[in-house]
């Protein structure tokens, strides 16, 4: 008989991320349970025929301890939570975003340790700064693949005293791929980085993204928005503008963007770029937990999501979306600016008094101090040190 040579399938590799994960509220319980079925249904596959899940841890896991002193919640899950992560076979967990020193650095040990014990591997946050800023590399079927995780400078990921935060840099960034470029195949990057409930990207976010592409990265993934955003491909890579939360429940306080979002689905074979497909789901609507919109539903939000992602691509459309967006919050942070109360915030917005606050000097001033980069970083250390002093 004539032999016929045989043909090697191409090793694809798979590699899933998910969106913001809280253990709060009505999934607490499956948390703690470790009810990996309970809290992913549908969307577990997904997770286990991959080659590797990610996704953003968004609070320290710790027993006890004290909240920090911040803006906004302070967000904390059990230790033992991490156990339905590793049932959903999710291997790694991105630390780096706003509310992972809720609990100081003691809450970022504690979930360091978590993680450690059940066998999951973190990004974005350790002991130090060079532990923070460690890229995580895995060799998959042959295929090298890093990633990076940063997130935006805010006060709640201010260095701790004995914990970091990987805090967006782009220096540090570059710095990193001419240390690191030689040790993965691809490289995947995480920013937890926007305004919530904002679909699309400021311009200097999406330059941001495009330069990190520009450099080497195949795809870029911004989380933080708690809504689902656009998906813009860029040159040989993809950036996606907010993929939502993938468990975080807040029901029946937030919008219905709150509850909706999507997996990013990366496959990469060697020799071709990165491919990305996304797996639209529901969580902590009417119903704890997250699973897969029908497939008519899954339709028209893939649809909505390609037309937002063709827009995104006119960068005078996201610069007139981001105007309009902060034209509408101007005394949302002019309020804040000023140190109004919720009574005082809602006036604000009916009555706009902070508009006789503000004459054109002190408005150029005000201007000058924060867009000039060496006013801004003085402006920040003094704010820094003065919200330590006792006063």
């Amino acid at each position: 008989m004539p032999r016929f040579p045989v043909l090697k399938m191409p090793k694809m590799v798979e590699i899933v991320i998910g969106g913001d994960v809280c253990p709060i509220n009505r999934n607490a319980r499956m948390f703690r349970n470790g009810d990996a079925s309970g809290l992913f249904n549908d969307l577990l596959p997904e997770f286990q025929r991959s080659d590797l899940c990610v996704v953003n841890l968004e609070c320290p896991l710790i027993e006890g301890g004290a909240p920090v002193t911040k803006v906004g919640p302070a967000l904390r899950g059990e230790p033992q939570g991490i156990t339905a992560l590793s049932r959903a076979q999710i291997g790694l967990v991105n630390l780096a975003n706003n509310h992972i020193l809720d609990f100081g650095a003691q809450g970022v040990l504690s979930t360091v340790s978590a993680c450690a014990s059940a066998g999951v591997a973190v990004v974005g946050a350790g002991e130090d700064g060079r532990e923070a800023g460690r890229p995580f590399i895995r060799e998959i079927k042959g295929i090298r693949v890093g990633l990076l995780a940063y997130a935006e400078r805010e006060a709640g990921v201010a260095r701790g005293d004995k914990a970091v935060v990987s805090l967006l840099n782009l220096a540090d960034y570059v710095r990193t791929l001419r240390i690191c470029c030689d040790r993965f195949d691809c490289l995947i990057v995480l920013l937890h980085a926007g305004l919530q409930h904002h679909p699309y990207p400021s311009p200097m976010l999406q330059d941001t993204c495009r330069f990190m592409i520009e450099e080497g990265a195949a795809i870029v993934i911004c989380q933080h928005s708690h809504c689902p955003g656009a998906v813009e491909k860029y040159r040989h890579g993809h950036i996606v503008y907010g993929q939502g939360n993938l468990l975080f429940d807040r029901y029946p306080q937030r919008a219905a963007s709150f509850s909706r979002g999507f997996l990013v689905r990366v496959l990469l074979e060697r020799g071709l770029d990165a491919r990305v497909e996304l797996v639209p789901f529901l969580q902590s609507d009417h119903l704890p937990g997250a699973r897969k919109m029908a497939a008519h539903q899954a339709a028209c939000f893939l649809a909505d999501l390609t037309g937002k992602s063709m827009r995104v691509q006119d960068a005078e459309f996201v610069r007139a979306q981001w105007t309009r967006l902060c034209h509408a919050k101007r005394y949302d942070l002019y309020s804040t600016l000023n140190g109004h109360g919720r009574v005082a915030r809602f006036l604000n917005r009916t009555l706009r008094f902070s508009d006789w606050c503000y004459d054109r000097r002190r408005l150029l001033n005000l201007h000058h101090l924060i867009s000039c980069e060496s006013h801004r970083e003085a402006l920040e250390t003094i704010l820094a040190i003065d919200s330590r002093a006792e006063r």
